[in-house]
């Protein structure tokens, strides 16, 4: 685990008080939504679930248009404001490991 990880974590704990993390809810979670929440006293912030099959098979076939609209709708529920949305933590669904070894090579 990164150290910044391990802080954040640690840091959580150490507050001694209930941990308020904002629950993902697919076609809600999105930005406004999670700024809202954060505002109202939310410590943990998170993204919808996104497909990482839908990642992966972008990146292979960048040229079939329906593959890379699917990847920009996946890329779109992962988008945050680092100012604003902090700390955030991204959700990955998959079977495939393949599929999430290819993220770390991003």
């Amino acid at each position: 685990m990164k150290k910044s990880a391990q802080n954040f974590w640690q840091k959580l704990k150490a507050e001694k008080k209930p941990i308020l993390a904002l629950a993902p809810m697919a076609g809600f979670s999105d930005a406004p939504f999670r700024q809202i929440c954060k505002k109202n006293g939310a410590d943990v912030l998170y993204s919808e679930m996104a497909s990482v099959a839908a990642l992966y098979y972008a990146s292979k076939s960048r040229r079939a248009e329906a593959i890379a609209s699917e990847a920009k709708k996946t890329l779109s529920l992962l988008g945050f404001d680092r100012r604003k949305e902090r700390p955030y933590v991204v959700q990955l669904f998959g079977s495939d490991p393949k599929h999430f070894a290819l993220l770390r090579k991003w």
